[in-house]
């Protein structure tokens, strides 16, 4: 079986590194070569020597793959393989790897039984590998774009869910058409973002883009009034990558202020200002207050959903609803209803990412 062998100034940490290898292939030879002599940071040729001799003797002719912490410990280690006898030299294999992922990955490779140069290979390899996930920078936040695609996929799969009761809702004081409407139209912005018809780079060119698809597949009031939300809310977004909770609540105020103004309405009059307006009231105060993007949606999320459920004894008095007059009381806003849906699919969205 190959072995390895970890040149570093610190002894502490290459044994703590040949601690974590033993948990995932314990059966690897690892030898270890950190310090100085007289106990000082650093490294020292003859005792990388003598690793890599351990080494070669475990080996038994299956070769050493060597991983360094720091570009300086190489004058060290070249000395040492000055000292080997060609046949030595020849299998030995010094990997530019990252020290900690490369040992890692080396191992798991050598413990399969892999020659020495698919174990180098390996540990090569570490060199490119991601240490964060899809979509999250290096601040370890993720990118306006990715927030934003999970939360409108969320959001796709909620309204598909809730479609019927969207659409029982609509029944008792409109037309009955408001989850079928927005599972269409929420599934044309699934279906671009599939053919990455959609921008991806950044929230605000994305957004913009989904309040299109949706003002052209929805339909009457409701495909108009989100659409127009999302097509401000994208505009207020368009300078940068990342989504600041401080933009957001921005974002958030541009898309109510636009449904206020598209639908002449506001709140107590049983529309979906009546879950909106408190939303965003509740996320720019939790910003104010120092909150995070997540507790503030969150917040925002609760205080739509409350708003939603005040709507019931409302009469309303916009819309196909205020035709029925008295017999609007006692019935949940739909538009309400589906705002609150997606907010809490922002906060879902937010809280797993």
């Amino acid at each position: 079986m190959v072995s390895i062998v970890l040149v570093g100034h610190s002894p502490e940490l290459l044994r703590g590194l040949r601690a974590m290898i033993a948990q995932s292939s314990g059966q690897v030879p690892v030898a270890i070569a950190g310090g100085t002599s007289i106990g000082n940071l650093g490294t020292s040729s003859p005792s990388i020597r003598s690793a890599l001799k351990a080494a070669l003797a475990a080996a038994t002719g299956d070769g050493v793959v060597v991983l360094l912490d720091l570009g300086s410990a190489f004058l060290a280690l070249e000395m040492a393989l000055e000292e080997l006898s060609p046949a030595e030299r020849a299998l030995v294999r010094v990997s530019p790897g990252p020290l900690v992922e490369g040992a890692v990955l080396a191992a798991i490779e050598a413990s399969s039984g892999a020659h020495v140069d698919q174990v180098a290979a390996a540990a090569d390899a570490a060199a490119s590998s991601r240490k964060l996930p899809e979509g999250w920078t290096e601040t370890g936040l993720p990118s306006g774009g990715e927030v934003a695609r999970a939360w409108l996929r969320l959001a796709a799969a909620r309204i598909a869910a809730n479609r019927v009761r969207l659409g029982d809702l609509d029944a008792a004081i409109g037309d009955g058409d408001h989850g079928i409407n927005l599972h269409r139209g929420f599934a044309a912005v699934v279906a671009g973002l599939d053919a990455g018809a959609l921008p991806e780079s950044a929230p605000g060119p994305f957004l913009v883009a989904v309040g299109r698809t949706l003002t052209g597949t929805v339909g009457g009031a409701s495909g108009a009034l989100y659409g127009r939300a999302f097509m401000r809310a994208g505009a207020r977004l368009a300078g940068g990558g990342r989504l600041e909770a401080t933009a957001a609540a921005s974002a958030l105020a541009e898309a109510v202020a636009a449904i206020a103004a598209l639908g002449r309405a506001r709140p107590g009059e049983k529309t979906m200002l009546d879950a909106l307006v408190p939303a965003a009231d509740a996320f720019r105060a939790a910003v104010d207050g120092g909150a995070g993007l997540a507790r503030a949606a969150e917040l925002a999320a609760d205080a739509a959903e409350a708003g939603a459920r005040a709507t019931i004894p409302l009469l309303a008095t916009k819309g196909r609803a205020s035709y029925l007059g008295e017999r609007s009381i006692g019935h949940e806003d739909p538009g309400a209803a589906s705002s609150a849906l997606l907010l809490r699919a922002l906060a879902d969205a937010l809280a797993s990412g």
